[in-house]
């Protein structure tokens, strides 16, 4: 498996360009009519609930910091290598079948040194956010479980919603029903429970999504709504959060939450660690004043990237169609390579400036996969998801792929 030690460019992977493209020009051709919302907030109300936001990301933030202290006690205490291991899992539509592969491979290796690691914060937007609850468990059979899952997607899954899917006001261009029934029937009571259980163990599983009145990321706590869930014995927040932050613009309608509208968490950022440098060094400070003859912890960033690392060549058409829908890819590419050098340089930072190791890697598609030509505009090609999954599990048998 190839695993580079800096960030370089990322295509961000969208199999949606052709969808966000078409919603551009419909925009721009006829404006926006307003949508069907359940609950219509004032100015007044969006201003407040972004003062709301400012604090309980605040109180948030605070709530990992305990919970990564609360984890390295419990590994010290335990006589465990003293590791926090974050695994970052990215946006990518269709192309979440590579991460899925690479995951199941992972679970199959028999070195020690190169075994997948029982991950102590695990995160994913979009496709990656519905990978991440079953990486987070981290069994064979709940990472077995998504790679079914992902074999099986096809089409099927999305329909049109009608002849007239195309106008400006209409919520989306498909129905997010099966999605929603597919997310219901896998987010069961029992993978709630386990995912609470390793909730209470210390560990973190976060999924982001965008607060499209806010304009702003929200970060899915999903081990404390799994607790949550697991004692109201309803898990329709659980299901609205994984919905919300795959709700892609214009293919999916936005998911609305607490009064607050949702749509996908890549429109934000396309990949998230959890957590930041200045926590990071407060909880190994923390933890070295309790136990000053313990070793330095180690932090070990992992992000698997859904996509290649540089976009496909193009020649573009100087139309505006054309020129919006290779400058929108650009800009989603760009995203994601500026998300990657941030995780690199907070790694150094750490590795040098706060004196503790820190190793960040990644891993992506390699630019010579060959994506299947179609006749017709896919969203999820099984063919091609396939290929994927098999290039995910082919490069952790052999680092050489």
């Amino acid at each position: 498996m190839r695993l580079a030690s800096k960030s370089a460019g990322v295509v961000a992977s969208f199999t949606t360009r052709g969808l966000l493209t078409a919603v551009l020009g419909l925009a721009l051709l006829v404006g926006c009519a307003p949508g069907t919302r359940i609950f219509m907030p004032t100015s007044d109300q969006v201003s407040l609930a972004s003062h709301v936001y400012s604090s309980t990301m605040l109180a948030q933030r605070e709530a990992f910091s305990e919970r990564l202290l609360k984890r390295l006690e419990s590994k010290f205490s335990r006589n465990e290598p003293l590791t926090i291991d974050i695994l970052s899992i990215s946006s990518g539509g269709q192309y979440g079948a590579f991460a899925v592969g690479l995951l199941q491979g992972w679970s199959q290796v028999q070195s020690h040194a190169l075994r997948r690691p029982e991950f102590d914060v695990v995160t994913g937007v979009s496709t990656g956010a519905l990978i991440a609850p079953f990486a987070f468990v981290g069994t064979d059979e709940s990472i077995c479980r998504i790679d079914q899952l992902y074999q099986q997607v096809t089409d099927d899954l999305v329909v049109l919603r009608d002849i007239f899917f195309f106008l400006p006001w209409r919520p989306s261009f498909f129905d997010n029903r099966k999605l929603a029934e597919r997310i219901e029937r896998e987010m069961t009571g029992e993978m709630v429970r386990e995912i609470a259980a390793q909730h209470a163990l210390g560990r973190i599983l976060l999924v982001g999504a965008t607060d499209l009145d806010l304009g702003r990321l929200r970060v899915w706590d999903l081990g404390h709504e799994a607790e949550l869930a697991a004692a109201k014995n309803d898990r329709k927040r659980i299901h609205r959060a994984l919905l919300a932050s795959a709700a892609i613009p214009g293919a999916f309608p936005p998911v609305e939450i607490d009064h607050s509208l949702y749509a996908d968490g890549a429109c934000t950022q396309q990949a998230i660690s959890g957590v930041d440098r200045e926590q990071i060094v407060s909880v190994v400070r923390a933890f070295g004043e309790a136990h000053p003859n313990a070793p330095t912890p180690r932090v070990r960033i992992w992000v698997i990237v859904n996509g290649k690392l540089d976009p496909e060549t193009s020649v573009t058409r100087a139309e505006w169609v054309a020129v919006s829908s290779r400058a929108l890819y650009t800009v989603l590419s760009y995203g994601l390579r500026t998300t990657l050098r941030e995780f690199q340089l907070g790694a150094e930072a750490l590795t040098a400036g706060s004196r503790i190791p820190c190793e960040f890697h990644y891993v992506a598609v390699p630019a010579d996969f060959e994506i299947p030509v179609n006749g017709s505009y896919k969203l999820f090609d099984p063919v091609l998801m396939g290929r994927l999954s098999e290039l995910g599990q082919k490069m952790v048998a052999d680092p050489s792929v």
